[in-house]
Order: structure tokens, then sequence, then C-alpha cells
């Protein structure tokens, strides 16, 4: 092992330096305030990885949000329940020791339009007259 020099001190010392300069300038670059005047790489460093991270995660946020108001309304209609479907849709409600409870013939449901016509063709419900059909 070689004996350090002055001269190499000082040029570990400049570049020692630089990287702080270079750190200082990223991290106010990204608004990061408030670090301490004596704080070291490792704490800038980490300041600015958790800055980049919050940055990511604001804009995957704001990202989820644009795609949430682009998205379609999902369209319903009025479908009442025939003689094929009497007892055949449930009604979303179990009661314990009983069963299922189902819709009767004649109820009129708000379906969405996929399921409406689905049970449509299979002759278990009609959709109503006033909506608009595709």
């Amino acid at each position: 092992m070689t004996e350090q020099t002055p001269q190499a001190a000082e040029e570990v010392e400049a570049a020692a330096a630089e990287r702080m300069k270079a750190l200082l300038m990223e991290a106010g670059a990204l608004g990061i305030k408030g670090l301490r005047k004596n704080a070291s790489e490792e704490t800038i460093k980490l300041a600015i990885q958790r800055k980049r991270d919050e940055m990511i995660q604001e804009a995957a946020m704001k990202a989820a949000a644009e795609r949430k108001r682009n998205e379609k309304p999902i369209e319903t209609v009025q479908a009442r329940i025939l003689k094929a479907g009497d007892g055949k849709i449930s009604a979303g409600i179990h009661i314990p020791g009983r069963g299922d409870v189902y819709h009767e013939r004649g109820t009129v449901l708000t379906l969405e339009r996929s399921i409406a016509n689905g049970l449509e063709a299979r002759g278990y419900v009609e959709i109503a007259e006033n909506a608009d059909d595709e």
C-alpha cells in the first residue's frame, strides 16, 4: 500500500466536494428543501431517491385518475322478468337455512345492458321499450 501524499488527499477532497455539489444541485432541481448544511452524501442521496419515488407515485395516481375520467359510463336498462325467468334470477340475498332469494315474474330491474341482453336472449327478461337499443 502506498502512502497518501498531500496532493492525493487534495484530489480526494476535491472529488468529494464535486460529488456533494452535484448532489445538492440535483436536490435543488427536484425541489428538495430543508437539507442540513452538514448532511452526508448518503442522506442527500436518500432524500433524492424519496423525492423521485414520490414523483413516480404521484404520476401514477394522476394517470389512474385520467383513465377513470375517460372511462365510458356503464349503460343500464330497465328489464321486466318474464315467466321463463321467474325464480331463476338471484336477488343477491342469502337467508341462512333457507337459501338464496330469487326475483319473481313481473319484477322490474335495472341491469347493465350486456347482462340484460344475455338474459333477454335466454327468454328470462324483456328489456323495456323506452330503453335505447344498440
